[in-house]
């Protein structure tokens, strides 16, 4: 039998996702994220965790963990999200990454079905999918977020349409070794300039599957109108010194 390129792809070189997971004080919650981790449908992954500082029982818990595709790097003290989401990209080997936070889960398929939609093409460079917001217990979902665009991104991701981006949900394709990296200086905002920079003329899709379940409660950031604001006068600013973003977009 003669496999296509695509086929023997797919035989002789699995596609390693690399997790990134920045997290801080997620003690509470950190059990049911690596949990869904290890049940994963695909096996095919690294997990990079970076422990910023938490004064919590977050480091006992990790170390815990027995799993050789999985790093963890505990810092002392919290150097931001932005800072450890950079240190644990500054590892990654995948020719895949997306982002999970400590106190989030993902469900089963959450890596496999967006593995299947970059199989369907080369072109694609972003994979997004369904995300139950949940509060409490993952049973209780209170809202839920499906993607409505498949294209080049940069129009519907400028324009906040809802189309395209809830937040940290993309997983990308990436060269290795991994050059991008977070803004430091922002407190909301920064999957939105970290995509932007992303942005290399490959097309984004989505699956219907749902591939995050959010927890929402009352010391989640986006929950900080204010640093809203003030991380988007930031993100404008920063717009304008990267030159496949236009004006007009601006």
């Amino acid at each position: 039998m003669i496999l296509s390129l695509t086929e023997l792809m797919t035989t002789t070189s699995p596609k390693i996702i690399s997790i990134i997971t920045a997290t801080w004080n997620d003690g509470n919650y950190l059990s049911e994220c690596v949990n869904s981790v290890l049940a994963q449908s695909y096996r095919d992954w690294e997990w990079i965790i970076v422990n910023n500082g938490s004064s919590d029982n977050t480091e006992e818990i990790l170390s815990q963990i027995s799993d050789s595709r999985i790093t963890i790097i505990n810092l002392k003290e919290n150097a931001g999200v932005s800072s450890g989401r950079n240190l644990a990209l500054e590892r990654a080997n995948g020719s895949f990454i997306c982002f999970l936070d400590g106190d989030d889960i993902l469900p089963e398929n959450s890596i496999s079905a967006r593995v299947k939609v970059f199989d369907k093409d080369q072109d694609i460079g972003f994979v997004d999918g369904k995300v139950l917001t949940f509060q409490g217990s993952v049973e209780n979902v209170t809202s839920e977020y499906i993607p409505d665009f498949r294209g080049l991104p940069m129009d519907s991701l400028l324009s906040l349409d809802g189309s395209v981006f809830m937040g940290n949900t993309w997983m990308i394709r990436v060269e290795k070794p991994v050059k991008m990296r977070f803004e430091n200086k922002l407190t909301h905002g920064e999957e939105l300039l970290f995509y932007i920079r992303a942005m290399n003329g490959c097309k984004y899709d989505f699956t219907d599957e749902p591939v995050l379940h959010y927890r929402k409660h009352g010391t989640s950031a986006m929950s900080n109108i204010q640093g809203q604001r003030d991380s988007f006068v930031k993100i404008i600013a920063e717009l304008r010194t990267i030159k496949k973003v236009t004006n007009n977009q601006i």
